[in-house]
């Protein structure tokens, strides 16, 4: 036998391993209702009608972003991603101002 068929039957032996391998790895990965898991969809925290009234609320009071989204327990952009999507504006945070939470 050539070296180069060697060679080509061990890999696609290998290739074989290595599918069964995988294919073993999902079965016990896979949830006991026999489901599998989107891995690829992040859960969200969605906003509720009582968030919405509070950021409202907050931005009345003239209180800035970094704040906010403190106050809300969610990130800086998020929160000014919801209030550009309400239709609401922020007070612009002095200069060096940061979002570290308390």
């Amino acid at each position: 036998m050539p070296w180069s068929t060697a060679r080509s039957s061990a890999n696609m032996i290998s290739e074989l391993e290595k599918e069964e391998q995988a294919s073993n790895w999902s079965k016990r990965r896979a949830r006991p209702d026999g489901e599998r898991r989107n891995r690829s969809v992040a859960k969200r925290n969605k906003w509720g009608s009582e968030q919405d009234e509070i950021l409202r609320r907050l931005i009345a009071e003239g209180i800035f972003a970094n704040a906010a989204a403190v106050e809300l327990r969610r990130s800086e952009a998020t929160v000014r991603m919801r209030a550009k999507e309400l239709g609401l504006k922020f007070a612009p945070a002095p200069r060096g101002a940061s979002s570290k939470r308390i």
